[in-house]
């Protein structure tokens, strides 16, 4: 079955969810099985990892009993604790050392922060949006922001930001059509995030739209901050298969490089050599060096 629920690393162990509803535990090194959790329906959602514990949601095709986290131990899949919700996660989970929280989104639009100890729920607050990419910690100030794709009444997108100890909403943007499937990138505590009315935003932890670009596409994948010539820059694909170079101050466009297919999953940088590595949806991957 295909594998639509992204990997972790704990160790040595790989841990993924298939869509046959099955959890793998994999040896990084020789790709041997180390265990199989057989519990749910199927899994689409995308796990954290801390130490030896993966938390992963599960979906299953029961009446108000559609979604789980389960944490499981990585190195023997023993369920270690589990929290109940109605809907099914689609999007990511993520993790919060400073209070060993995780937060993510379920599908009835209520966004969860729970203990990553014991399962046991911190806060959740109903939302106008269906998360999809993961939730974005902005540590030294306790926030965590979240996008998602909008719902059946509203055709706005919306990227929250939340106190992530108290639950409350410190602030709101929702000045964007459809919504959004990225993972937001943080710098100088500023959001960025594509959408996918074709454009890639900037703002501010008020809620505030700094500046907006036009990728000329629709955009699935999550933008990244690199070092570049002196500068920060943010880096996306669009399905256009353009692959942007934009100036995280002023927004300005400094490059593009043309891909003959889309790119609709984030960039990644190895920062010891500088190489970008870019995937498309052909499944080709296109390697290029910075010049640092």
């Amino acid at each position: 079955a295909p594998a639509f629920s992204s990997p972790v690393i704990s160790g040595e162990i790989i841990v993924f969810g298939s869509r046959d509803g099955n959890v793998y535990a994999i040896n990084a090194k020789t790709g041997k099985r180390v265990w199989v959790y057989l519990e749910a329906d199927w899994l689409l959602g995308s796990p954290a990892v801390c130490g030896d514990s993966v938390f992963i949601p599960l979906s299953f095709g029961l009446f108000k009993k559609q979604g789980k986290v389960v944490s499981l131990n990585t190195k023997t899949g023993k369920k270690e604790w589990e929290y109940n919700i109605e809907s099914p996660v689609i999007g990511g989970i993520s993790y919060f050392d400073s209070n060993a929280s995780l937060a993510f989104g379920s599908e009835d639009r209520f966004f969860h922060s729970i203990d990553a100890k014991n399962g046991k729920l911190n806060w959740t607050k109903k939302i106008e949006i269906k998360p999809r990419g993961y939730p974005v910690f902005l540590s030294k100030l306790r926030l965590v922001a979240v996008s998602g794709v909008s719902s059946d009444e509203d055709d706005r997108g919306r990227v929250y930001i939340f106190d992530n100890k108290s639950g409350e909403i410190k602030s709101t943007f929702q000045d964007f059509n459809f919504g959004s499937y990225s993972t937001a990138c943080v710098d100088n505590n500023n959001i960025f995030f594509s959408a996918l009315d074709k454009h890639l935003y900037k703002i501010d932890l008020n809620g505030k739209l700094i500046w907006k670009v036009n990728l000329n596409a629709r955009c699935f994948a999550s933008p990244i901050v690199v070092k570049f010539q002196g500068l920060n820059i943010i880096v996306v694909g669009a399905n256009n298969g353009y692959l942007y170079f934009i100036e995280s101050e002023t927004g300005n466009i400094i490059n593009v490089i043309i891909h003959t297919e889309r790119i609709i999953n984030k960039v990644a940088l190895d920062e010891n050599s500088a190489v970008l590595y870019v995937p498309t949806q052909a499944g080709d991957i296109y390697t290029y060096k910075l010049k640092v």
